[in-house]
């Protein structure tokens, strides 16, 4: 995306956001719900409830800019399973964004091997003892 300023920060407020709100509407909810300083130059993106329609807001110095965008076909890949309320995006992942690029990617995964020698009897052979071999994944155990 090319623009006239180069955004200090470029912020992704998560949730759907009422498309009716235009410039100050946008940056009310920038400082009350993402709790930052609307003045400081960051970019702030918001994305309406079918995910088709993108708003983006930032402080020039001398007065706000919004930048609307429609897609006729097409959904963005908003990144709405993230916990937070706004996520923070590098410029890279903003023209992802806008090309229709996933910018999260996939989740990563967190696994632990929970294999103790103690049980495995070493008499066994080496497919018996592949049996005993489990992974551990948010509390959930998964017998390979």
């Amino acid at each position: 995306m090319k623009m006239f300023v180069e955004p200090a920060r470029i912020y992704l407020h998560r949730d759907a956001v009422d498309f009716r709100k235009s410039i100050d509407g946008l940056v009310a909810l920038v400082e009350s719900e993402l709790e930052r300083d609307a003045y400081t130059g960051a970019l702030f993106l918001f994305c309406n409830k079918a995910k088709d329609k993108l708003k983006l807001v930032y402080w020039d110095k001398t007065g706000f800019a919004l930048w609307y965008k429609r897609l006729e076909k097409q959904k963005f890949k908003w990144p709405n399973k993230i916990s937070l309320q706004e996520f923070e995006l590098s410029p890279q992942q903003l023209d992802w964004l806008l090309s229709g690029y996933d910018v999260l990617g996939h989740e990563e995964l967190q696994y632990q091997s929970m294999i103790s020698i103690d049980h495995i009897d070493s008499k066994c052979s080496l497919p018996h003892r592949l049996f005993y071999l489990c992974v551990k994944q948010e509390n959930s155990v998964k017998f390979c």
